[in-house]
């Protein structure tokens, strides 16, 4: 049996699903199972979308109440807004975000291939050898 789990909740994804597909634009850009994405991401909107989850870690011992008056820090964010579908850039659709973009990104699409010697872990990025 199969379950298709449409979310932006990676904490459910993490603890219901054995492989991921992550889209960005309409398009798949990285195809991984659970624990390699989440250990290792190789498209930067994964990368992106993984360091935007709360954490529960602190800098304070355990049972240690928090400092009146301080505030927790703000979780990352990617810049940016995502493409109009009607009229996608050539090229990578995620460019205008990515802060890892050169003109090769912006000349034509990236392939959806192996991230290393991983065949199970595919990532559209042709920088997805530098990610993981």
């Amino acid at each position: 049996m199969s379950v298709l789990l449409i979310t932006h909740d990676l904490g459910v994804v993490a603890e219901t699903a054995r492989h991921v597909l992550v889209m960005y634009a309409g398009q798949v850009v990285e195809s991984a199972p659970v624990k390699s994405l989440f250990a290792r991401p190789a498209h930067p909107y994964t990368r992106g979308l993984l360091r935007s989850l709360p954490s529960f870690a602190t800098d304070r011992a355990p049972g240690e109440s928090p400092t009146p008056g301080t505030k927790r820090p703000r979780l990352p964010v990617i810049e940016g807004l995502v493409p109009d579908l009607a009229h996608l850039p050539k090229g990578c659709r995620f460019q205008e975000r990515c802060s890892l973009v050169e003109p090769e990104c912006r000349a034509a699409e990236p392939a959806l291939e192996a991230v290393g010697d991983d065949a199970a872990h595919l990532a559209r990025c042709i920088r997805r050898g530098e990610l993981s």
